[in-house]
């Protein structure tokens, strides 16, 4: 996963009531291959984490939304264990 953009904190000073809902999507390049028109039926993963909201210092905010992110993304290798 690369660095995130700081353009989400920027959006987060600008509106600070409105909470930044992490989302780590996973296969979604199998469904819509490059160079590709239409959609192609295929499972993807979609991993929602809890709102962040801003907190006054864009560094802070950025490494909690990667945190935030790398943690979802830990719990597709993650075994299921029902």
């Amino acid at each position: 996963m690369s660095e995130l953009k700081s353009g989400i904190a920027h959006l987060a000073a600008r509106f600070p009531a409105v909470p930044v809902v992490p989302v780590f999507m996973h296969g979604l390049g199998k469904s819509m291959p490059r160079g590709e028109w239409l959609p192609v039926p295929f499972f993807c993963d979609v991993f929602v984490g809890l709102p962040l909201h801003w907190n006054g210092e864009r560094k802070l905010f950025m490494d909690g939304l990667q945190d935030s992110l790398r943690a979802l993304r830990k719990k597709l290798a993650a075994p299921d264990h029902n």
